[in-house]
């Protein structure tokens, strides 16, 4: 083994320098971008997602609903959501909109949403909400999975049982 090791001092001795050098340049890189965009570099913006539901459309139908809400305090530009249903790309959703974090007194701004058409007979889907931002670190993307059922209505034209007046609620 000696004798491997003194054969190949040089080789290992120049991939050690090549390996350090790269570690240097890339923390050099990093500590360069940390220094020219600040605090906002480290830290960013934080869109998280908030009250996903299914509720009525304005014209009939049923609508997707995504709630984006930012938690930093930089702001998210660019904010993109989009959202599919098996699969399949939803109609609507939200492009180039800016989401505003939380204030200095620690009360967070209004959010972002978005509105999308759900398809017309799925009861319930497996669905993915994603969505993409900017802030001072670069460009970022997140995204959610999840199963969502369409809310239980009653029969059309028919009243849902009242109790009769002065009856005890339960």
């Amino acid at each position: 083994m000696a004798g491997w090791l003194d054969a190949h001092a040089t080789e290992l001795a120049a991939g050690g320098a090549l390996a350090l050098a790269l570690v240097g340049s890339v923390l050099a890189v990093l500590l360069a971008r940390m220094l020219r965009q600040g605090r906002r570099a480290l830290l960013g913006a934080q869109p998280v997602l908030r009250a996903t539901r299914i509720v009525p459309g304005p014209a009939g139908g049923l609508r997707l609903e995504v709630g984006i809400e930012n938690m930093a305090a930089w702001a998210a530009q660019d904010v993109s959501v989009g959202a599919t249903v098996e699969g399949r790309p939803l109609e609507g959703g939200l492009t180039g909109a800016s989401a505003f974090g939380v204030s200095p007194d620690g009360a967070t701004a209004h959010g972002l949403r978005a509105s999308f058409s759900w398809p017309v007979g799925v009861l319930d889907a497996a669905v993915e909400v994603r969505w993409s931002w900017r802030d001072g670190a670069g460009r970022h993307r997140a995204a959610w999975r999840g199963h969502l059922r369409t809310p239980a209505g009653g029969l059309p034209g028919r009243a849902a049982p009242t109790a009769p007046r002065g009856a005890p609620r339960a």
